[in-house]
């Protein structure tokens, strides 16, 4: 009896905590949202729903995010693809994901409407596999682990300039002579890692307090980013990353098209470096462009138009933030919708021209 009135009475002295703890935090800390898999990658956490509160200073303040059954960002559909249906998966980390905006000022949600409106023959669906801190690392992982299973017609790969940081922090490749090699932790992880990791994350995603603790006695972050090059460092250091970088969108490439499925790769610069000088993002850029040539793949590098629009006094990125505005959001969209017209389910769909 004394022992289940000792658990009672933590059980409680918790709950006030969690109570104090929302109660004196900032609205901007809230429980991460996220479902960790054991081969290596993580999605949002299936079914959320949450507000997403920005930084003081940008607009709008608050952002509602819903989160469908396949821990993504959008409304709920069928895994087995519908007749008639075409669909774009965009891979991609906090660009895509957008959570600062509302649903309906996204690239994503842009994009399948004026995909609908440039050809009423087809269905289309835009999958918004956007994930906040991934990088291509995760998205790989995350393509054959699932996203391939939704039956893409297109794939859209999302490369912003930190993303080379965050594919090194990852952690679970290694480059060897003979190329990119995925450790065996993620490769055949220990049975009992899955499970373990699904409670942690079903008591995180509910309580701030043990998030909190949990995240502080884990070393209250990610790891170190060993060999993490900035953009001021130069491409020489960056090497290592540059290389992983490309290995790895060379993979997601020939998995992809192994099952027919072209890939368009999409860049965004820093906000800081958008007149040039990250000599990383440019190596990086380069490198995509030879991976394109010469097939049903594509690059479109955001640089030019975003220039341009900046030079109008139209700002693509949110002021205080980093992250794409709505004019940024159009901008993608409208560039995407051109590149995925040029693919080769889209033109099938369209209607023959007039004799």
């Amino acid at each position: 009896m004394k022992k289940v009135a000792f658990l009672v009475e933590w059980l409680v002295l918790l709950l006030l905590l969690e109570v104090a703890i929302r109660q004196v935090v900032p609205s901007q800390v809230d429980v991460p949202h996220l479902r960790v898999f054991a081969e290596g990658f993580y999605t949002w956490y299936p079914g959320s729903r949450f507000t997403y509160h920005n930084l003081p200073k940008v607009e709008p303040p608050t952002a509602d995010v819903r989160i469908n059954e396949y821990g993504l960002r959008g409304p709920s559909f069928a895994r087995q693809k519908p007749e008639g249906e075409i669909r774009v998966l965009v891979l991609g980390d906090s660009y895509t994901a957008a959570v600062q905006l509302p649903e309906d000022r996204i690239f994503t949600t842009l994009l399948a409407l004026e995909l609908d409106r440039s050809a009423p023959t087809g269905r289309w669906r835009v999958v918004n596999a956007g994930f906040n801190g991934v990088g291509t690392a995760h998205e790989l992982l995350y393509f054959l682990q699932q996203g391939a299973s939704f039956a893409p017609d297109v794939v859209v790969l999302q490369y912003a300039y930190n993303d080379l940081e965050d594919s090194l922090a990852h952690g679970g490749f290694r480059l060897t002579n003979a190329g990119l090699e995925l450790k065996e932790e993620f490769r055949s992880p220990a049975f009992w890692r899955g499970p373990l990791l699904a409670i942690r994350d079903a008591v995180a995603n509910r309580s701030l307090v043990f998030y909190l603790i949990y995240k502080a006695l884990s070393g209250a972050g990610r790891g170190p980013e060993v060999g993490a090059a900035h953009a001021d460092t130069p491409v020489a250091t960056a090497a290592p990353g540059v290389r992983l970088v490309r290995e790895l969108v060379a993979q997601l490439i020939a998995a992809s098209n192994r099952i027919g499925v072209p890939v368009i790769l999409l860049t965004i610069p820093s906000p800081l470096y958008l007149s040039g000088g990250d000599a990383a993002y440019d190596a990086v850029v380069a490198d995509f462009r030879s991976l394109v040539d010469g097939d049903e793949n594509q690059l479109i590098v955001t640089d030019p138009m975003f220039r341009e629009s900046e030079s109008r006094g139209q700002p693509v990125y949110l002021a205080f933030d980093g992250h794409l505005s709505d004019q940024g959001h159009h901008l993608v969209a409208t560039a995407l919708a051109g590149a995925v017209a040029q693919t080769p389910r889209a033109r099938s769909t369209r209607a023959p021209s007039a004799p």
